[in-house]
């Protein structure tokens, strides 16, 4: 079986990459970190240095592959709304047409459950709640775009799954932990409501089953959106804390 993980030189596309390499599986990665990328090649996984943003190159890269994992995203805290449009959906647009082009089995979109949020605590959220009509940040926003254009596609010959992992956390995470260290050491770790908000957290390789078992599950999850986590809510404090820890330990 031969594979394409896009945005495979970041944290969850680099996991899964090896995950399948692992499982006897030809691995391709596209991606931006060249020096990840070099890593990888001497791993046993192909590289292609490779933006999605570039529409005749991110639909080659299709050719051959029985499943395309899309994992690439700009999940930045902010930045203006072109340059999230262009990544989070043309990017994908330009996947979707690959895939179609080329007859891909299955592609298994990452997206984000922040397309849910509405300024308030809501628990137990299945994926069959309505969408709030606008989302909360141009990231939201544009996933929310992206999930749309698979679906729409999966009216047609697309084969497609999508999963929306809350907050991926593990070693080698370059998102969450980085972000409260940074806080901790500057401004402070901002506390909402007293620390006392709940936050649902995922591991790293829990995400990566996900995907795998997207993959093989049966036709009847095409078109289908799955919510991914570990279904462990804790109060912000606490899971604060236990980064902090654990970066500390590591450190030490």
């Amino acid at each position: 079986m031969r594979a394409l993980v896009t945005g495979g030189t970041g944290f969850l596309g680099k996991r899964l990459a090896w995950r399948l390499r692992d499982e006897g599986w030809e691995v391709t990665v596209i991606g931006r970190n060249d020096k990840i990328g070099a890593q990888l090649e001497q791993q046993g996984v192909r590289y292609i240095s490779l933006d999605i943003r570039r529409k005749k190159e991110a639909m080659d890269a299709c050719s051959g592959q029985d499943v395309v994992f899309h994992c690439a995203a700009r999940s930045a805290s902010w930045g203006a709304y072109e340059d999230f449009y262009a990544s989070n959906v043309t990017g994908t647009e330009h996947v979707i047409a690959g895939c179609m082009r080329h007859n891909v089995e299955r592609l298994i979109h990452v997206s984000t459950p922040s397309v849910c949020f509405r300024y308030g605590d809501r628990k137990n959220v299945t994926e069959r709640y309505a969408l709030p009509q606008r989302q909360a940040s141009h990231y939201a926003a544009t996933k929310r775009l992206a999930e749309i254009a698979i679906a729409q596609a999966a009216l047609g010959r697309l084969r497609a799954v999508i999963i929306r992992p809350r907050a991926i956390f593990g070693p080698g995470d370059t998102s969450i932990l980085p972000r409260i260290i940074e806080a901790n050491t500057t401004t402070g770790v901002p506390m909402i409501d007293g620390g006392r908000a709940l936050i649902d957290l995922t591991y790293i390789d829990n995400v990566v089953d996900a995907l795998v078992l997207s993959q093989r599950a049966p036709d009847e999850v095409l078109g289908r959106t799955y919510h991914i986590t570990n279904g462990e809510p804790m109060p912000f404090v606490q899971a604060a804390q236990r980064f902090l820890t654990s970066w500390a330990c590591h450190c030490a």
